[in-house]
């Protein structure tokens, strides 16, 4: 008999977006353009308050039944 599969509990769920893919072939390419630098910058600036806001929301959604 093949045992019972164990459940896991999910990990915290990940709210920053992966990088797009046209970053890297704009970075690889040096253009005269800077717009396609955009991207990559706005996901460096937002990827930590992302992370913050998921574990800082992860964390007080476990947190609340021990604050009664």
């Amino acid at each position: 008999e093949p045992p019972p599969p164990v459940e896991e509990p999910p990990p915290p769920p990940v709210e920053e977006p992966p990088p797009p893919a046209e970053a890297e072939g704009a970075s690889a390419s040096e253009g005269g353009t800077n717009t396609a630098n955009v991207p990559c910058l706005g996901f460096v600036l937002f990827a930590p308050f992302a992370l913050m806001v998921g574990v800082g929301y992860w964390r007080r959604q476990r947190c609340m039944p021990h604050r009664r």
